[in-house]
């Protein structure tokens, strides 16, 4: 199990903090949550599910009434902690729907994080 913590010094891309919601389907496993913060590479599903480090499945993000992003991820890491939310680090693989809602969505969250 890898808690993410070095995963800052990979990132390629600005995290912003979001306020929204995402299913995130895999083989095995379903997951319905909120998500603590995304970039354009990926984001941070709270939830409680045990899924493995490298599965891959379908996610859908729930931006705004109409503005769904649909893709496939991957697992790059899980948290399970009692001191600080659980959840699983996606990667996402590809994105087949709302692309452009996704970079319009980091666009207008990132301008509003500048001081």
């Amino acid at each position: 199990m890898s808690d993410g913590a070095d995963m800052d010094e990979r990132r390629s891309e600005p995290r912003v903090r979001a306020f929204v919601f995402s299913w995130f389907e895999s083989d095995d496993r379903s997951a319905f949550g909120p998500i603590e913060n995304i970039s354009g590479g990926g984001m941070f599903l709270r939830t409680a599910i045990d899924a493995n480090v490298g599965s891959e499945g379908r996610f859908r993000l729930l931006l705004a009434p109409g503005s769904d992003v649909v893709g496939s991820a991957r697992v790059a890491w899980r948290r399970q902690d009692q001191e600080i939310p659980s959840g699983v680090g996606l990667v996402f693989e590809r994105i087949d729907e709302g692309k452009d809602a996704l970079e319009q969505f980091l666009g207008e969250r990132l301008r509003l994080s500048r001081p």
